[in-house]
């Protein structure tokens, strides 16, 4: 389970994160929405520790990981996804995904991983350069999976993707949260998120100020269109 409890995080002496609380159960896909600039890239980077949090805390089950660095987070079981993926340009597929096995994964293997997305085993040799869109986001997607995750964090996932590619992504998430694996979408595409969340969080001026079941967003999704993610 992951919980945020009152967040606030800072950017120099802007306030970007005003309380932020949310609560994802284990095992389930949440997705956070809202118009741009309204704080939902700096929520994942804080839980992240790529961001300081100034006040607040950030637990993943029993613990406490609020001010831990990014690669504690990391070893606490937490796999990030950045916005435009940060692939290095020069290293292949295969090499890509090496750099984030710190340890043999028991879950996550190579060959599981290649199982997930078999068009990497197609580019394995293939440098971060030469592919695609789509395939940098699967390498991307693979590379935090390389350290076994409990909870997955994705920024914009679907961004700038064919829409064939985004639901070859939609089957991954499923089935990454069939076998366990939290995930948390930064989206701005609406019809995926309401595809494959469970629960649904809109943001608005640094906290969250829609929180429900899919089956409750279902019902109120034009009130919360219109009042929080149309301009």
């Amino acid at each position: 389970m992951l919980v945020l409890e009152d967040v606030h995080a800072f950017y120099g002496p802007s306030h970007v994160l005003h309380g932020v609380s949310m609560t994802l159960q284990a095992g389930t896909i949440g997705a956070v929405l809202g118009r741009n600039g309204v704080g939902k890239s700096t929520t994942v980077k804080a839980i992240m520790g790529l961001v300081p949090v100034s006040q607040g805390q950030v637990k993943l089950g029993m613990q406490d990981i609020t001010r831990m660095s990014p690669h504690l987070v990391a070893r606490a079981g937490v796999g990030y996804v950045p916005e435009g993926r940060m692939l290095f340009p020069d290293l292949t597929v295969l090499e890509n995904i090496q750099v984030a096995q710190r340890v043999v994964a028991k879950r996550w293997t190579t060959a599981a991983l290649f199982t997930l997305f078999p068009r990497l085993q197609e580019r394995i040799h293939h440098k971060g350069s030469q592919l695609s869109g789509g395939e940098q986001q699967m390498v991307a997607i693979a590379r935090a999976l390389a350290s076994d995750p409990e909870l997955l964090l994705l920024d914009e996932p679907s961004q700038g993707l064919a829409p064939k590619i985004v639901r070859e992504l939609v089957d991954v998430f499923i089935q990454l949260k069939n076998e366990g694996v939290s995930l948390l979408l930064i989206e701005q595409n609406l019809n995926l998120a309401e595809r494959i969340a469970d629960q649904m969080f809109v943001m608005a001026k640094g906290q969250i100020v829609y929180d429900a079941p899919i089956a409750k967003f279902r019902t109120e999704i034009e009130s919360v269109k219109s009042q929080y993610l149309t301009l």
